[in-house]
């Protein structure tokens, strides 16, 4: 039924288009390796057989059904195989060609739109990776409409393996889409937050990274739908692998002038996710603030002589909170912080490794040590022994010192009313 569709609106049309198209863009052929953990496309449905089929040209293409993987085999250098798909809305259409697995082999994967008013078919985009590589693809389709996809090879062939194909539909794709091709990818420079989803478990969202200056920074990744996971690859401008990031973690990454890509995509499921952009790291820490829960009805600003400082008791856990903030004076987002801790005659230095909020803002719990009560402070109804508790904040990632507070540590108290 869809192939004496497409021949009736070939031949309804005024002008032989549907063999027509445009000269195809050129696209840096290197390879870029697929996501592991991604689908794998396996044939869940054969296509007649390379003896049998005759696609090789638009007005022979074949139909296919979205959400369908097929097989099909290229036998010679520069053959082409035909399909189309049919959209019943607006939405995002993905392709996805996965080769055979022979570094010898290069096939290339294009789509493109029947203008029903025309009858030509016009070039919408070219995935033209290097051999071996899984050639992806998306564009905006309208409702209704008929989308070509040519699968051609464009260095060596094979008879007996063949490559898949698979055609999906996502009704409601982010504002970024389509962005599933490196010529695809977003530009962005500066320290962007960028929220985006994963809107199919094919689904690849490439961003390019510009850089004019030496510039270094933080990369995170995280996801906001339970259950799925998502990982982050990062490419330098030739699309060689600079590494890989998981899900919730920060990576620091230092970067010359020019055009970085980041790739997002899925290991696990659909959903949202940010890609955030950091400063490199803190420089200082704003004022830091104090609560000890174990001593709550004391533990408060006092003046012992030296001014009002926070009194904490000995012996008990501290929380500490702050703000780390970077050379632009703005925070210091998912900055790893160490908060040291010590009291004053005691050699014991407590210690804390965390990590700030996308807002610069840190806690940190740690003990005061006990000390000997080296001060004493007399108010009226008992003498109140104390020492200096020292408080140091350092950039755990540069040793650089970031601030320092000292407190009131109660150590112990006589009662001696006057």
């Amino acid at each position: 039924m869809r192939r004496k569709l497409l021949a009736f609106l070939c031949a309804s049309m005024a002008v032989l288009g549907c063999g027509s198209e445009q000269p195809p863009s050129q696209v840096p052929r290197v390879s870029v390796a697929p996501p592991e953990g991604m689908k794998t496309l396996s044939a869940s449905a054969a296509l007649m057989s390379p003896l049998a089929a005759n696609n090789h040209d638009a007005s022979q293409a074949i139909p296919i059904n979205l959400e369908a993987v097929y097989g099909d085999y290229l036998t010679a250098v520069g053959q082409e195989d035909w399909y189309y798909v049919h959209t019943p809305s607006a939405g995002k259409l993905t392709a996805l060609m996965v080769p055979p697995n022979d570094a010898t082999i290069d096939y290339d994967l294009s789509v493109f739109r029947l203008n029903a008013s025309t009858g030509y078919l016009e070039n919408q985009l070219d995935s033209m990776y290097g051999p071996g590589t899984t050639e992806q693809l998306s564009l905006s389709a309208s409702a209704g409409g008929y989308y070509f996809i040519r699968v051609t090879s464009y260095a060596g062939s094979s008879e007996t393996t063949p490559f898949y194909l698979l055609a999906t539909f996502s009704p409601n794709p982010d504002p970024a889409e389509p962005d599933d091709n490196v010529t695809q990818a977003r530009a962005v420079s500066g320290l962007p937050t960028l929220q985006q989803t994963i809107d199919n478990v094919y689904d690849q969202d490439w961003v390019a990274y510009q850089v004019t200056t030496q510039t270094n920074l933080r990369v995170r990744l995280d996801g906001q739908t339970a259950g799925s996971t998502f990982f982050l690859d990062i490419f330098n401008s030739n699309l060689g692998s600079m590494g890989r990031g998981a899900q919730g973690n920060t990576y620091a990454l230092s970067l010359s002038p020019g055009t970085y890509y980041f790739r997002v995509a899925s290991s696990s499921g659909t959903g949202s996710y940010t890609l955030s952009l950091l400063p490199s790291v803190p420089v200082r820490s704003g004022t830091l603030s104090y609560i000890q829960p174990c001593w709550s009805n004391d533990a408060h600003p006092v003046n012992y002589g030296y001014g009002m400082r926070f009194r904490a008791k000995e012996g008990c856990e501290l929380i500490v909170t702050g703000q780390a903030f970077d050379s632009n004076q703005q925070a210091a987002s998912f900055a790893r912080v160490t908060v040291f801790f010590q009291t004053e005659g005691i050699s014991n230095i407590v210690r804390k490794d965390v990590v700030a909020d996308v807002f610069g803002y840190f806690t940190a719990s740690v003990l005061v040590p006990n000390g000997y009560g080296l001060h004493y402070y007399d108010n009226w109804v008992s003498g109140h022994y104390w020492d200096w508790g020292y408080v140091d904040v350092y950039s755990t990632d540069t040793a650089a010192f970031l601030g320092s507070d000292a407190i009131y540590a109660f150590s112990y108290q006589v009662y001696q009313p006057h």
